[in-house]
Order: C-alpha cells, then sequence, then structure tokens
C-alpha cells in the first residue's frame, strides 16, 4: 500500500482553517443549533473542503487533511 502524496500550500492554513472557524461562528449566531452538534458540523465542513476543493485527485489524501482542518480549527 503506497501513502498519498500531500501538499500542502497557502490554502490549507490561511484560508480553509480560519473559513471552518468563521463558518461555525456564523453558523452559531444565526441558527438555534445546539453547541453540541458544532465539533461535527466543523468536521463536515473540513472534511467536504478538502475533499472536494483542495484534494480533488486523492481521497484518502482529502480525508486526512480534512481531518487536520477540522483538528487544528478547534
Amino acid at each position: 500500500m503506497d501513502f498519498p502524496i500531500i501538499h500542502t500550500n497557502i490554502w490549507d492554513g490561511v484560508i480553509a482553517i480560519p473559513g471552518i472557524v468563521l463558518f461555525i461562528q456564523i453558523i452559531k449566531l444565526l441558527t438555534p443549533i445546539k453547541h453540541r452538534y458544532l465539533p461535527t458540523l466543523a468536521t463536515i465542513a473540513g472534511l467536504l473542503l478538502s475533499i472536494f476543493v483542495s484534494h480533488r485527485h486523492s481521497l484518502s489524501a482529502g480525508l486526512f487533511m480534512g481531518f487536520s482542518y477540522t483538528a487544528m480549527g478547534q
């Protein structure tokens, strides 16, 4: 089994992570969602961003970086 090659760039640290944090803060202000669901929502947002935007070429790289975005953002 070969490990995926994961390239990180400015997108990862400057746009994706603050974008997820900002998204969650807006959700907290605009919706009556319970606070216990926010980490799950942040994880889903991080995975979607990573899989469909940042690492379209590799699902395993997208999953790995999506969880990384979420872990760094919380």
